[in-house]
C-alpha cells in the first residue's frame, strides 16, 4: 500500500533497464529507496536475509515465495473455523460486524479466483454476500428474533449492508427504549424517598385505638365505658330468637327471689307464640357478656 502510494509499483513486477540506458542511474537511486522501504517494513531477522539483493523486485519474489498464504490452506482452515464459531454474544452490532469483515477478508485473500467474464465474477460476488448475509444474522442473539424475522422475510433478501444498518437502527431503539426505563424508574424512586409511602386510608379506619379502655375499633370520643351506650342502640341478637344470654359474675349466687323476678321480666320482653303457655323460655347465665343491671328487674 505505501509502495502504491507513491507510485513505485513498477520496481516489484518489471526488470530493471539496461544499463547504457538514459534512465537506468534514476531507475538504481528509486529502486534503492523501495528496497529500504520493503527491508524496514520487516523484523530484523527477517529483514537480514534480503541485504545482500540487487533489485526490489528480487526482495519482493522472494518474500511473496516464502510468507505468502495464498496456498496455505491449515490458514484457511483456521480463519473459516473461527467465522463458524463466531457470535455476536455480549458485543455490540458494530463490533460483531467488524469482527466478520477482518476474517472475511482473510478468506478473500486466501481465496483468488480467475472468472472468464465480468459477468460471472459479478453473479459469484452476489452469491458470497448473501451468503455472507445469512451468516450474520445467524450469529444475532434472541433479542433480535423480530427484526431478523422482518429482514429475512424481505424478497429478494437486502445486501450485507443493507441488513446491517436495519439491525443496526434496531440496536439503537433498543438502547433509547432502555434509556427512558431506567430514568423512568429513577423519578419514581426520587418521589417515593421524598413523599415515603402513601398510608392506606382504610388500614388507618381498621387501627382505632381507645386510650380509655385500651381495646382497638374505637376512639376515646365514642367509648361506651367513658360515655355509656347511645340511646338508639340496638342489641345484636338473632331476630326471632326465643334464648336470652344473660351475663353473670362468676362470684355472685343468684337467689329465689331474683330467679322469679328474671322469669317475670323475660315473659314481659319476649315476644308470645301460640304456645307460649306451655312453653317455657330458655335462659342461658353464662360467665360473660353484658351484665343484668338493676332497672331491668323491674316489671
Amino acid at each position: 500500500m505505501f509502495v502504491r502510494g507513491r507510485n513505485k509499483e513498477i520496481y516489484l513486477t518489471k526488470a530493471p533497464p539496461a544499463s547504457t540506458d538514459s534512465q537506468f542511474a534514476t531507475w538504481c537511486a528509486e529502486n534503492n529507496l523501495v528496497m529500504a522501504w520493503l527491508i524496514n517494513s520487516m523484523t530484523a531477522d527477517i529483514g537480514e536475509n534480503y541485504l545482500l539483493a540487487t533489485t526490489a523486485k528480487e526482495i519482493w519474489d522472494s518474500a511473496k515465495a516464502t510468507y505468502s498464504v495464498t496456498e496455505n490452506t491449515a490458514a484457511l482452515f483456521q480463519v473459516k473455523r473461527q467465522l463458524h464459531d463466531l457470535t455476536k454474544g455480549d458485543q455490540t452490532i458494530t463490533q460483531y460486524y467488524t469482527a466478520l469483515m477482518k476474517l472475511w477478508q482473510q478468506i478473500d485473500l486466501y481465496e483468488v479466483h480467475e472468472w472468464p467474464s465480468t459477468a460471472a465474477a459479478m453473479y459469484y460476488k452476489k452469491l458470497v454476500d448473501q451468503e455472507r448475509c445469512y451468516k450474520f444474522l445467524l450469529g444475532l442473539d434472541d433479542s433480535y428474533e423480530d427484526v431478523r424475522a422482518r429482514i429475512m422475510s424481505l424478497k429478494p433478501l437486502p445486501s450485507l449492508l443493507e441488513a446491517f444498518n436495519t439491525v443496526k437502527f434496531e440496536e439503537s431503539r433498543k438502547v433509547l427504549i432502555t434509556a427512558s426505563n431506567i430514568s423512568s424508574t429513577s423519578t419514581n424512586s426520587s418521589i417515593l424517598a421524598v413523599n415515603g409511602p402513601q398510608s392506606d386510608p382504610k388500614a388507618k379506619k381498621g387501627n382505632k385505638w381507645c386510650d380509655h379502655c385500651h381495646k382497638s375499633g374505637h376512639t376515646r370520643e365514642v367509648c361506651w365505658k367513658l360515655h355509656g351506650k347511645p340511646p338508639n342502640n340496638k342489641p345484636r341478637g338473632k331476630p326471632g330468637s326465643k334464648g336470652m344470654l344473660v351475663g353473670v359474675n362468676s362470684n355472685e349466687t343468684i337467689s329465689h327471689d331474683e330467679l322469679l323476678l328474671l322469669r317475670k321480666f323475660l315473659d314481659k320482653h319476649l315476644p308470645s307464640t301460640p304456645d307460649s303457655e306451655n312453653t317455657t323460655p330458655s335462659v342461658t347465665l353464662a360467665h360473660a357478656g353484658l351484665g343484668i343491671r338493676e332497672e331491668d328487674w323491674r316489671c
